[in-house]
């Protein structure tokens, strides 16, 4: 059985909290899970001990939730632009 780094563990969990700021649309959490964020990875990535393939498949599923982020953020500008129109 492979052990898991913890600085991977802790880059899951921030991507989990993430994910639900996001859901939750609490943009004030998702701002501050952003820089949680990235010193998770910076961390997750800087340690000598990393399972490289498991980190590239979190850094995949990271990448996935910023996607996610940046469409919300679309609609939110699209839906203001539109309120300010009428």
């Amino acid at each position: 059985m492979t052990l898991i780094p913890n600085t991977q563990m802790v880059l899951g969990r921030e991507k989990k909290q993430l994910a639900e700021a996001l859901s939750d649309r609490d943009w004030h959490a998702v701002k501050h899970g952003d820089l949680r964020m990235m010193e998770a990875v910076s961390n997750a990535a800087d340690d000598p001990s990393k399972d490289m393939a498991t980190l590239l498949k979190e850094l995949r599923e990271v990448v996935g939730l910023y996607r996610d982020i940046l469409a919300q953020c679309d609609i939110n500008v699209q839906a203001l632009s539109a309120n300010s129109d009428g």
